[in-house]
């Protein structure tokens, strides 16, 4: 049989035709099933979203509350003598005020180391060893962080609160710094490397950097108080007579002092270290203890 001569070309045509619809086909099937996935996927990201790991800390998520001290009390800093009111010899112990706060009721209370005195002990404005007491006190040691029962495992908290006679002026108090901020702050805890001062009535104001936060220290009054404390530590200088004194940074009182490794009689050294109790400390046992403050952010006068 004779072939005709189109007859291949036909088929050329033909096959390439075949081949085009074959291409076609797949990548329309393609088109189909990417879309499908496409569905599929967008489906399963609605109702299963993504896993995140979250970058932010929950406990620093904002800043923290705080609240302006009240310049109507006895300032931040002011020397004062805690005369026992069980043995009311003429004795005293010499301390700091960290800072004066009012209550809800309008009730003003300021606020030093648990180690100067005991609950009822009076408390007096010092205006130097050469002059007598005053007559009157300012104010009683009301409420105390410091525990009967503290060991190392219950721990107390080295803080008292004085409240004040309504008739307490800040008048005639020497030795004041100027710079003690007027805000204080409900932070739990101070980031380490920070850079603190204080200011006691014995080495007035020094500064350094804080270095460890929670760290449990045994504490020892003149009054044979000895109890268990947690404390946030820093590389400054404090001597006998600064318990109490404000701890703070450029904007906030963040503590008070509670103890020293300066030991008793001596100067500090280059290596001294200081641990004060968080403001934030304070401000909760007392609220717990009377009810009268609040612990959230507020601005008063």
């Amino acid at each position: 049989m004779k072939q005709h001569p189109n007859q291949p070309q036909h088929r050329q045509r033909a096959i390439a035709s075949i081949t085009t619809m074959l291409l076609a086909s797949t990548v329309l099937i393609t088109m189909i099933f990417m879309g499908l996935a496409l569905i599929f996927e967008y489906s399963s990201i609605a109702q299963n979203p993504p896993t995140r790991t979250p970058t932010a800390d929950n406990n620093t998520a904002g800043p923290a509350p705080t609240h302006r001290i009240n310049s109507e009390g006895i300032p931040a800093g002011t020397p004062i003598a805690i005369v026992s009111s069980i043995n009311p010899t003429g004795q005293y112990s010499l301390c700091t005020t960290g800072f004066t706060i009012t209550d809800k009721k309008g009730g003003k209370w300021a606020i030093t180391a648990g180690h100067c005195g005991k609950l009822g002990d009076h408390v007096y404005i010092f205006n130097g060893a050469d002059n007598p007491l005053p007559p009157t006190p300012i104010g009683q040691i009301t409420v105390t962080g410091v525990g009967d029962t503290s060991t190392e495992h219950n721990p107390s908290s080295d803080w008292s609160a004085i409240k004040l006679n309504d008739t307490t002026q800040p008048e005639g108090i020497m030795g004041l710094s100027s710079d003690i901020p007027t805000m204080i702050s409900y932070a739990s805890h101070s980031q380490p490397g920070t850079q603190v001062c204080k200011w006691g009535i014995t080495t007035g104001k020094t500064c350094g950097n804080i270095e460890q936060n929670n760290v449990l220290v045994r504490a020892e009054g003149d009054n044979g108080m000895a109890f268990y404390t947690r404390t946030t530590e820093a590389a400054m200088c404090s001597e006998k007579g600064d318990s109490g004194a404000p701890v703070y940074t450029s904007s906030l009182i963040i503590g008070i002092l509670s103890s020293t490794t300066t030991p008793q009689g001596q100067k500090c050294g280059p290596n001294s270290k200081t641990e004060y109790t968080p403001t934030s400390t304070i401000i909760r046992s007392l609220n717990n203890a009377t009810g009268l403050f609040t612990t959230e952010q507020t601005q008063t006068s």
